[in-house]
C-alpha cells in the first residue's frame, strides 16, 4: 500500500533528458476509457493480477479493469450512480485484501440529505457487487467526512478510519477520528470514536492477522499538537490511544503507519522545532499497544514525505531532503533502518507516494512543480539492495495536474494513474 502527502511549491527545473537507470519497463501513458469530467482514479492490483482503477465521472462511480496481459482497459463498469442533484462523491479509495477481494469505499452527500459512506467489493476475476452502506451509529447526526484511510489484512479484515466533523452532544463543532472494521465477508460495524476533538489526518496499517493500528494528528500544524495511535488486536476492540510525540508549540504534521515484520507497526511523521525540520519514526513491537521511543530519520526542510510497507514486512520511508534530494531509508525484516540512499535529485517535489512490490522493489512516484502551474509525474525503483532499478518520467509537465495514485502487485508489477483537467484519466504500467 501506499501513503501520500500533498504540498505545492513552484520552481523551474525537472527531469528533462532523464533516462531509466536499467531496463525496468513502464508502458507509454494511455487514456483510460471513462465518462465526462472524470476525477483522479484510485488504483489497486487485484489478487489475480488484474489492474483496477476506480474513479468518479458523469456516470457515477466507475471502475476500469485491465486483465493480465491485456493491452488496455476495457469499457468502465458502473459501481454506483452519481450523487443526488447538488451533491458530490468524495474520499474515493480502493483497498486490496491480500489474496482476495478488492473493496472500493467513498462518501456521498447532497443538500438536505445526511452523508452516506458506501462500499462495494469485487471478487478476483469478477465484477463489483451491490453497494453497501456504513452504519452511522456513533457519528454526529450532521457528520461530514473530511478524509478516509483504509487497509486490509490477509485474514480478510478491512479497517477504515475517517476524520469527520460534526456537532457534539454539548453543542461544540469539530473534527474527530473514528474507526470501524469489516471482517472477511461481513459488514462494517458501527464507527467508534478514537480521538479527542480537533483531530484529523488518520492513517491505517493492518498486519496479516488483522492486527491494526490507526494513527492521527491531534491539533498540530500552527497549533500545539500530538501524534496519537490506537491499536486493535485481531478480533478485538480499539485500545485507548497512545501518544507517540507531542509539542507545546506548532510544528507537527500528519503521521503515516505501515505494517512491519512479525506483527510490528512502523510510524513516521514530521516535526519542526524552530528552524530544525526533521522526519521521525517509532516502532510498535508485536503484541504491544504502545510504540517505542522516537527515532530520527533525517532532515526534511520542505515537509514532503511518504511511507510504504511491503508484504514481507519490508518498510521504506521517503522524503525530500536538503539538496534537494529524494531520500530513501529501508528497514528490512529483523533489522533497523539502513543508511539513507539518494534516489534522485529533484528540484521542486510537490507530492510523494511509495509502494513495495511482492519481490521487494520499492516504487517511488512524485510530482515536480514548474512555472505556469504545471506539474509532471515521475517514478523510480529501488531493489532491496538499495540499487536504483529505473528512473522514468510518465507525464511531461502539464497544467491543472492535481494528483495521482500508485499500486503494486505480487509479481514486481505496478500501476500508476492520474488525471489532467478536461481529459480522460491516464495510466502506465510496469511489468
Amino acid at each position: 500500500m501506499h501513503r501520500v502527502l500533498l504540498f505545492m511549491l513552484v520552481a523551474l527545473a525537472g527531469l528533462a533528458g532523464a533516462a531509466p537507470a536499467v531496463a525496468a519497463t513502464w508502458s507509454p501513458a494511455a487514456p483510460v476509457p471513462s465518462g465526462a469530467n472524470a476525477g483522479t482514479p484510485s488504483a489497486a492490483i487485484a489478487a489475480d493480477g488484474t489492474e483496477v482503477l476506480a474513479f468518479v465521472d458523469a456516470n457515477g462511480i466507475e471502475a476500469g479493469i485491465r486483465a493480465p496481459g491485456a493491452a488496455d482497459f476495457g469499457a468502465p463498469e458502473t459501481i454506483a450512480p452519481p450523487a443526488p442533484p447538488g451533491g458530490a462523491v468524495r474520499n474515493l479509495l480502493v483497498v486490496q485484501v491480500p489474496g482476495a477481494e478488492t473493496v472500493a469505499l467513498w462518501s456521498v452527500a447532497a443538500p438536505g440529505i445526511p452523508e452516506r459512506i458506501e462500499w462495494s467489493a469485487r471478487p478476483p476475476g469478477g465484477a463489483f457487487g451491490a453497494v453497501h452502506e456504513l452504519p452511522r451509529t456513533g457519528l454526529p447526526a450532521d457528520a461530514s467526512t473530511d478524509m478516509m484511510s483504509a487497509s486490509a489484512g490477509a485474514n480478510g479484515d478491512v479497517v477504515l478510519a475517517l476524520a469527520a466533523e460534526g456537532t457534539e452532544p454539548d453543542g461544540r463543532f469539530g473534527l474527530r477520528v473514528y474507526g470501524t472494521v469489516r471482517p472477511a465477508g461481513g459488514e462494517f460495524g458501527n464507527p467508534v470514536t478514537l480521538s479527542a476533538l480537533g483531530s484529523l489526518s488518520p492513517d491505517v496499517a493492518v498486519g496479516p492477522d488483522g492486527d491494526a493500528v490507526v494513527s492521527w494528528l491531534e491539533g498540530g500544524s500552527t497549533r500545539p499538537g500530538a501524534i496519537r495511535a490506537s491499536r486493535r488486536a485481531p478480533g478485538g476492540a480499539f485500545a485507548a490511544p497512545k501518544t507517540l510525540d507531542r509539542t507545546t508549540g506548532p510544528g507537527l504534521a500528519q503521521p503515516f503507519v505501515a505494517a512491519g515484520a512479525g506483527g510490528e507497526t512502523v510510524a513516521m511523521w514530521y516535526r519542526r522545532e524552530g528552524s530544525t525540520k526533521r522526519v521521525y519514526f517509532a516502532v510498535r513491537p508485536a503484541g504491544a499497544d504502545r510504540f517505542g521511543r522516537r527515532g530520527t530519520l533525517g532532515t526534511a526542510p520542505t515537509r514532503r514525505y511518504a511511507l510504504a510497507g511491503g508484504p514481507s514486512g519490508d518498510v521504506a520511508v521517503m522524503w525530500d531532503d536538503a539538496g534537494p534530494v529524494l531520500t530513501v531509508r529501508r528497514r528490512a525484516p529483523g533489522h533497523g533502518f539502513a543508511a539513507p540512499v539518494r534516489l534522485s535529485h529533484q528540484p521542486a517535489v510537490r507530492t510523494i507516494a511509495g509502494s513495495i512490490t511482492g519481490d521487494g522493489t520499492l516504487i517511488a512516484a512524485w510530482q515536480n512543480a514548474f512555472a505556469s502551474n504545471r506539474t509532471d509525474l515521475s517514478v523510480a525503483g529501488q531493489a532491496p539492495s538499495g540499487r536504483r532499478t529505473e528512473l522514468v518520467r510518465l507525464q511531461p509537465p502539464a497544467a491543472s495536474f492535481v494528483n495521482f495514485s500508485l499500486a503494486t502487485g505480487a509479481a514486481g508489477n505496478a500501476s500508476a494513474a492520474w488525471t489532467l483537467f478536461g481529459r480522460a484519466p491516464r495510466w502506465s504500467a510496469r511489468g
